[in-house]
């Protein structure tokens, strides 16, 4: 194989690398954009089970008042 030969490999390879660069590149955007709106899921969630949470253990305070004394709790 000649030097123009080798060049022309070589070439080719470069050529090569850089797509998978730039496909690489577009596919960890897209990761890094996927990861954000998960991320914004989770605190949304996190934040919905606090309220629910936080929604029983009043119940369970106003029953356990109502509970120890049944004339406050009769409406």
């Amino acid at each position: 194989m000649g030097i123009i030969d080798q060049v022309k490999v070589l070439e080719s390879r470069i050529v090569e690398v850089l797509e998978n660069a730039t496909q690489i590149k577009e596919e960890n955007q897209q990761l890094k954009e996927n990861l954000e709106s998960a991320q914004k899921r989770i605190n949304l969630l996190e934040n919905e089970q606090n309220a629910v949470q936080n929604g029983i253990l009043e119940m369970l305070g106003r029953l356990n008042t109502t509970e120890q004394d049944p004339a406050n709790g009769a409406s």
